[in-house]
């Protein structure tokens, strides 16, 4: 009978040691590509690609779970060599995917502005052609409100040519200057005279605000 208990002990023991506690892991980084209803994978500077599992006790916060949001999963890791960790929580930026696609000024504007922004920061853009050109974005952490960056072409410095043009007659023509610019915009509504409520991208450059509106 001891000879019994003991080895049932003995086996209990061997059982416990085996189911070591799991405690729950935070990362954070970018959405690879678009996450499906079973699956994520993101990505980041100094982690590697993780992928992770969603079901139905997954709990979602902030906004949609598109390619190149910012997100941060709280999972537990896989017991199994090999197996995919379910994630228990993820939490994705709200104002990435709200700021994700084209974004035009009403014709008639004094200058008018097309432009496409699309995941990891790239901009397209189809006007203006010569006088501004943006070059990406990304958002700030303030919710509603990305930053823009950017190059003016601004006219030739005709000033300082006059002056040179004094001491060296065959002075060369200026060309046009080249200035960086980044200016903070923020994702809003407004309504119109049809009290439709119409998405709009306002930002400020040199004291003169642009207002750019979503393109379905």
């Amino acid at each position: 009978m001891l000879r019994r208990i003991t080895t049932y002990a003995l086996m209990l023991l061997s059982l416990i040691s085996c189911h070591e506690v799991v405690e729950p892991q935070i990362v954070a980084g970018y959405i690879a590509t678009d996450a499906t209803d079973e699956s994520l994978t993101i990505v980041g500077d100094t982690i590697p690609p993780m992928t992770f599992r969603l079901d139905e006790t997954t709990l979602r916060e902030g906004g949609a779970l598109v390619e190149g949001n910012v997100v941060e999963v709280i999972y537990l890791p896989a017991v199994e060599e090999g197996a995919v960790p379910l994630a228990e929580l993820v939490t994705a930026d709200k104002t990435y995917p709200e700021a994700l696609g084209r974004w035009a000024t009403d014709k008639g504007a004094s200058l008018e502005i097309d432009i496409e922004l699309q995941p990891h920061g790239r901009v397209t853009q189809s006007l203006p052609d010569k006088v501004m050109q943006f070059e990406r974005w990304q958002i700030t952490g303030t919710e509603d409100e990305i930053m823009l960056y950017g190059t003016l072409s601004l006219p030739p410095d005709w000033s300082a040519y006059n002056e040179a043009r004094k001491i060296d007659k065959d002075a060369p023509l200026p060309e046009r200057r080249a200035r960086r610019f980044s200016v903070v915009a923020t994702l809003d509504k407004e309504t119109d005279s049809n009290t439709e409520n119409r998405r709009v991208l306002r930002f400020k450059n040199d004291g003169r605000e642009s207002k750019l509106y979503f393109q379905q």
